[in-house]
């Protein structure tokens, strides 16, 4: 059976407790659905990301490094493949002056706020924001108008051979919701910020404010990935998929929210299958109507 043979090779280096076989994605995302992968290993080292990916690559099986798994789903319902989760032990935060210093692995809305607790602004939009900090970077995560690229200095990042870089932000090559990452396949291990000493009520307040203002117009609670596509030129996606009359509209357990029309939650038990078809629905409803193509922001692993 593959996923025995794989289980003894990656076991060599990485704990029994740690490699899920036919893993149920749906445990592992926010979005509370998805297949099943062959198997899921939960990495906390350098050395175990390499070790996961060469067992990956040794029996020709794609591989997907997420973190909190908030702006990712698996379809189809069996998906042939090896997902290797960042541990919350590659989690540490450290501070020289008005420079963080964060692993890939903390928590994004975790930085946030330590930031303003450390009188420090820059990342207040971020409050809120699910993901770790090594899908921030490779996603340009950002809300309210500003981005990760606002902040970061440089990212350290490997290879999937193992081969260390210290990638500075020119090097990254911003764009909305992009970075060269997602073409050169290397993998965050830390990130610098250079943020802004300032007054830490004023900061919070800010913070705050980004904070309720999520809650007033986010189906918060909600199993969900956050926008499920990326903003058109000159355009919204939830402006054109509510203009379309589409808030609300569903697939099985899956609907678009009445709420925020940029968001296509899991409110009924959806499946990988519902979510996949309403994500279709969507797209070809606002493209006939507007004549304009939505792309996803949610990264479909398997689709």
């Amino acid at each position: 059976m593959l996923s025995k043979k794989i289980y003894e090779k990656i076991n060599t280096l990485i704990e029994t407790k740690d490699i899920v076989l036919n893993a149920n994605m749906a445990k592992y995302c926010t979005l509370k659905l998805g297949g099943n992968v062959t198997a899921l290993v939960n990495v906390s080292d350098e050395k175990q990301i390499i070790h996961a990916i060469s067992i990956a690559k040794e029996f020709g099986l794609p591989y997907h490094i997420i973190g909190n798994g908030s702006n990712i789903f698996v379809y189809p319902e069996k998906y042939n493949a090896v997902i290797i989760k960042i541990s919350k032990n590659m989690a540490n935060i450290s501070i020289e002056g008005d420079i963080l210093i964060v692993q890939g692995g903390t928590s994004l809305a975790l930085l946030s706020q330590k930031a303003m607790e450390f009188g420090l602004s820059g990342l207040e939009f971020a409050v809120g924001i699910p993901g770790t900090i090594g899908g921030a970077v490779y996603m340009n995560a950002g809300a309210y108008g500003s981005e990760i690229k606002d902040v970061l200095i440089r990212a350290n990042t490997i290879s999937e051979n193992g081969d260390v870089f210290v990638r500075t932000n020119e090097e990254l090559d911003f764009k909305y919701r992009y970075s060269k990452l997602q073409n050169n396949n290397e993998i965050v291990i830390s990130a610098s910020f250079k943020l802004e000493k300032g007054d830490s009520n004023a900061i919070k307040a800010l913070g705050d404010g980004y904070k309720a203002k999520r809650i007033a117009t986010q189906p918060i609670g909600i199993p969900s990935c956050g926008s499920t596509f990326k903003r058109p030129i000159n355009n919204i996606a939830a402006k054109l998929i509510d203009e379309c009359g589409l808030k609300g509209y569903r697939i099985g357990g899956c609907s678009v929210s009445k709420k925020h029309a940029g968001f296509l939650v899991n409110d009924n038990n959806g499946t990988a299958d519902d979510y996949y078809k309403l994500i279709m629905d969507v797209r070809n409803i606002v493209l006939q109507k507007t004549g304009i193509y939505l792309d996803t922001e949610v990264q479909i692993l398997g689709g």
